[in-house]
Formats: structure tokens, sequence, C-alpha cells
């Protein structure tokens, strides 16, 4: 997971905005006090390394349109995941 938070926290600090990256990084640690990371299933590990990996060579490559549109379709398969994982918890998630 520190991986993870690193990789990201990188794509964070390369956009260049402070702020943002303090929203992003706050809001990541409320949802993981209330939740386990998608990390936590196997296929779901996988794929974020695989899509980690595109979005590093798009950057290098300067594609900006292609790492963007890799960036929104990683955080909606993690958000599709994490809202599955709700779903799974019931009433322990509120």
């Amino acid at each position: 997971m520190l991986l993870n938070h690193t990789f990201h926290e990188r794509i964070w600090q390369m956009a260049g905005n402070r702020y943002l990256e303090q929203q992003l990084g706050t809001l990541r640690s409320i949802i993981e006090r209330r939740q386990a990371t998608t990390l936590s299933i196997p296929s779901r590990r996988q794929q974020s390394i695989s899509e980690h990996e595109q979005l590093v060579q798009l950057i290098s490559e300067r594609k900006v349109d292609d790492a963007t549109e890799l960036a929104r379709l990683h955080f909606r398969e993690a958000m599709a995941i994490r809202l599955g994982m709700l779903e799974g918890m019931g009433e322990e998630a509120v």
C-alpha cells in the first residue's frame, strides 16, 4: 500500500496544485479509515499495477489525452469496487 500511496502522491505533486494535493490526501485518509483499500482484492491489485505502469509510460511519452483517459478509468474502476465493498458491508459502513 505504501508504493500505491507514493505513486499517487507523486502524480498529485506533478499536477502542481498544492491545494488539490492536500485535499486528495485528506480524502484518502478519510476513506481508508472507514474501509479497507481496494487493493485488498487480488485482481484489483494486479490491475492497478498494470494501470500504473501504463500511466507512467503515457506520461513519459507526453501523451496527455491518453494519460488523462487512463487516469479516469483507473479512478472509476477503483470507485466501482469501493462501492461494491460498501454494499457488502451493509450497516457496518454507516
